[in-house]
This record gives C-alpha cells, structure tokens and sequence, in this order.
C-alpha cells in the first residue's frame, strides 16, 4: 500500500528537485510499467497541459515517485505544489497536490488540487477533477474544475 504521509518518501520527493531525480523516475516508471501490464502506474516525468474552467490554457511539468509522491509546477503559478498519488484500478490514479502563493507581504493562498486520472496509453493520461484555493485565514476564496492531459517524457 502506498503511504503518502511516509517520511522517507517525503525527503525522497524533495530530492527530485536537484540533479537527476526527476530523470531517473522515467526509467522506473518504464521498469514499473512494463513489470505489470494489467495496471499502468504514473511513475517518471510528464509534460501536462492544464485547461482551467474558463478555457485557459497552462503548461506544466509533473513527477511521480514509485512512492506515491508528486513534485509539480505549471505556468500559472510560480511557485512548485507538492502531493501524493495512488493507482486506481483497471486503468488509472488519483492524485493531489498543495501549491502555496506568496508575495513581498507573505502568505497569500493555497491551492488544493485533487484529480482522478485515466491512461489513454502508457505514455498518456486525462484527467478531470477540482482545484480550491484558500486564504491565510482558511476560508475558500474558488472553487474551480479543471482538465490535465498529460505526455510521459523521458531523457531527450
């Protein structure tokens, strides 16, 4: 089972950031992938597109550790989220991931994300869900629907 409060996944994630780690994930996504052919895992790194609500479009880059940790950051935000994954059988996952805005003064909001996913390939996946943006004093300033497509890469 995978434990996304586990802590030496959390340092593991957090070590994506630097050097080869988000590198390294796609060959274990592969390994992880092609070890089980009934159940696709999100393991490695992705180019994803971000459709907002209102049809606004965002670029983004995710990365998924075999240990069910997620490191993501898209052009609409600077700032990089972080969250956790699991599979969903036949043919999918659901993830989220916390993004955190600041600016000159502090804390301004954070962002919630939670999606459920669907491979269309090995090397492709949907996936719809809602996004909750909250103020330092924890009242819910939107709630908005979004659609994430995404597109494996590995080492170019």
């Amino acid at each position: 089972m995978i434990n996304p409060f586990n802590r030496r996944g959390l340092i593991a994630g957090l070590g994506l950031l630097g050097g080869f780690g988000l590198l390294s994930l796609s060959a274990r996504g592969a390994e992880a992938n092609s070890a089980s052919a009934k159940l696709l895992l999100p393991v490695g790194t992705w180019a994803v597109t971000i459709t907002l609500d209102d049809g606004t479009t965002e670029r983004g880059l995710f990365g998924f550790s075999v240990d069910g940790m997620l490191i993501q950051t898209n052009t609409g935000s600077r700032f990089c989220g972080v969250g956790s994954w699991r599979p969903q059988p036949p043919n999918g996952f659901v993830y989220g991931f916390r993004s955190q805005a600041f600016d000159d003064s502090g804390f301004i909001f954070e962002l919630r994300i939670k999606h459920e996913a669907t491979f269309s390939s090995p090397s492709a996946f949907t996936s719809t869900g809602t996004g909750t943006s909250y103020a330092p004093d924890g009242s819910v300033l939107f709630v908005s629907p979004s659609r994430v497509t995404g597109q494996r890469y590995a080492i170019d």
